[in-house]
């Protein structure tokens, strides 16, 4: 019996000790993964299965091929098991005037065994050095882990800086809660509110709108033009609204439909705009850009977008993604409240900024933010 327990424990204890040599010695190659290689079904599958569920060939040729430079990609590997996954998009942005290469922190991900080791902070860094080699000289991402971003990574965090603001459109009274029931009957009042605010606003717009115009794709230089004329390229780090970028972040995407609301002047020009983002059957209407030289004009673009969300039955909010800190975001989120009922903002998504140029610190408030920075998934 004395034996048997001996037996039993010295198995257990080298159990443990197989365990932790595992963990802490594990063998772990990191590897730059050419995107477009024939042989990455292997990283589409993982990407499937981990934390990118409409994950396929077309998203990923989307995603990592077609881009302004092909992604970075970088796996951390075992035993040609992919352990950890980090992807940088190459996206060009505008501050002051000049086009600055960029690139956008995805795929962040590492198997819970690996926790505890250096293994995604290699990855990362890995990473981090194609990008220079590459002339990328700003590092960007959304998320809600700030520490280790700011304490491994060493990127400048700002908690809590993106919200999304949710306006009512349509009451759904849900029955499954008491709790649930409650929230519905609070916010029918609101949405009532929204009903009466687009009667208003197409009552007063009725005569301008037949210089609105809804469209799947924006003449050419046009929004450019006009994120020169309202400012943003002089005073915000915004997205470079190319007719390329909007080719491929638009018109190529495979999981979003956009349309453009295009407001022009006595002389054609463009004004004002808006870009909806929706999925099929989604309940949710994405305003992923919203700019207009004058409240009257955003006014029209509002009514038409109003009118567009009326027609579907299944939309029941509008949706509009902000940097809190920044004069054009807030800008926009004020003229929304101000005419709409604000039924709810989620805050909570961080974001995360790294200049690999230079140790200058970047302020929030410089930064234009909208849906378009994100990757393009239905929310």
């Amino acid at each position: 019996m004395h034996n048997l327990f001996c037996d039993l424990l010295t198995t257990f204890g080298l159990q443990i000790l197989g365990s932790l040599i595992n963990k802490f010695f594990q063998v772990v190659s990191i590897i730059n993964r050419d995107v477009f290689r024939d042989n990455n079904d292997d990283l589409i599958l993982y990407l499937s299965k981990t934390h990118s569920p409409n994950m396929n060939l077309d998203n990923f040729d989307w995603e990592y091929r077609q881009t302004v430079k092909p992604a970075i990609f970088v796996t951390a590997e075992e035993n040609d098991d992919i352990v950890c996954t980090q992807s940088f998009l190459p996206i060009e942005l505008n501050y002051k005037g000049n086009t600055i290469l960029t690139a956008k922190s995805e795929n962040s991900y590492l198997n819970a065994n690996y926790r505890g080791t250096s293994t995604f902070s290699d990855c990362y860094e890995r990473g981090l050095k194609l990008c220079a080699d590459n002339k990328i000289e700003l590092i960007w991402g959304f998320t809600a882990l700030l520490k280790v971003w700011n304490k491994k990574l060493g990127f400048q965090t700002f908690e809590k800086s993106m919200t999304f603001y949710r306006f009512c459109l349509k009451p759904v009274i849900k029955t499954n809660s008491l709790k649930a029931l409650a929230l519905s009957v609070l916010e029918t009042p609101k949405c009532l509110k929204n009903y009466f605010a687009r009667i208003k606003l197409q009552a007063k717009s009725k005569n301008a709108l037949s210089n609105i115009m809804v469209q799947d794709k924006c003449p050419e230089g046009q929004v450019e033009n006009l994120y020169k004329e309202v400012g943003i390229y002089n005073l915000s780090y915004s997205l470079r609204m190319s007719d390329d970028y909007l080719k491929w972040r638009l018109d190529k995407n495979p999981n979003i439909n956009y349309q453009y609301v295009l407001s022009y002047d006595e002389h054609k020009a463009l004004n004002g705009y808006a870009i909806l983002s929706y999925g099929v059957g989604s309940e949710k209407l994405g305003i992923a850009d919203f700019l207009f030289k004058n409240e009257e004009i955003g006014s029209k673009i509002l009514s038409k977008i109003l009118t567009i969300a009326n027609k579907d039955s299944n939309i029941k909010e509008l949706i509009y993604w902000s940097n809190n800190s920044n004069s054009f975001n807030l800008s926009t989120v004020t003229f929304l409240s101000n005419t709409l009922s604000n039924t709810n903002r989620n805050d909570g998504m961080g974001l995360v900024l790294k200049g690999l140029n230079s140790g200058e610190k970047l302020n929030l408030e410089d930064f234009y933010i909208n849906l378009l920075w994100t990757e393009g998934y239905a929310f």
